[in-house]
């Protein structure tokens, strides 16, 4: 008795299965897609203030009263730390991170963070943060590196963690302390460049006056 063997070839809904997952993965590959947060200090020093400060603040406080001359204190040492909470992307890409800043008053800035790709693609992935003193400095904190996927040898992880010492941070220290505004924006498959020049452009649409933009750290893995 002779037997035909099984067929070896792809079923039809097997090969449209293998189809559709290559085709979703394709589109996420080149998929762009961005995360962003931001925040600002300003201290409240005269009542001008403490009424713009929020819209009850006059039932709050006795603005009839004069506000005490400030006593002058020392500046902090450190603003910070800084920290972006988890990251995620839309439209389905598998790509979450973290990032954290600090600064020091003698210039020392630490600027860390981790990204993992838990789908099938590699992605480019890119940080920035910048954030503006109240004398319109702006300082530049970025990093890029890739995340490999299922499809791609390497790691699925991209961290860093980098210290660096700015002598234009611990010059204006003083304008950090006397009021500074933040913005960071993470992208998959994006340029850095433009990141920087739209979180920049961002600030200043929110009220910063940005006169120089000073690149503290630049990580590219």
């Amino acid at each position: 008795m002779s037997q035909t063997p099984a067929s070896t070839a792809t079923s039809p809904d097997r090969q449209q299965v293998i189809d559709q997952l290559t085709q979703g993965s394709i589109a996420q590959l080149r998929a762009t897609a961005s995360a962003g947060g931001s925040a600002e200090y300003t201290p409240i020093t005269d009542d001008g203030s403490i009424q713009g400060a929020h819209p009850y603040a006059a039932n709050l406080v006795d603005l009839s009263t004069p506000i005490p001359e400030a006593v002058v204190e020392a500046l902090p040492t450190t603003i910070g730390p800084f920290g972006t909470n988890y990251i995620t992307f839309n439209d389905g890409i598998p790509v979450g991170g973290y990032a954290s800043l600090t600064l020091h008053s003698d210039g020392t800035c630490e600027f860390s963070g981790h990204f993992h790709d838990s789908g099938a693609p590699s992605y480019d992935v890119e940080l920035v943060w910048v954030i503006a003193d109240s004398a319109g400095n702006a300082y530049t904190f970025t990093a890029s590196g890739k995340v490999h996927g299922t499809f791609e040898s390497g790691s699925r992880d991209f961290n860093w963690n980098q210290t660096k010492v700015n002598p234009a941070v611990a010059q204006h220290w003083a304008q950090l302390c006397a009021g500074w505004r933040y913005q960071w924006t993470a992208h998959v498959n994006w340029d850095v460049a433009a990141a920087v020049e739209s979180v920049v452009n961002g600030l200043k649409a929110a009220g910063a006056v940005i006169s120089a933009v000073i690149d503290v750290i630049a990580i590219f893995a």
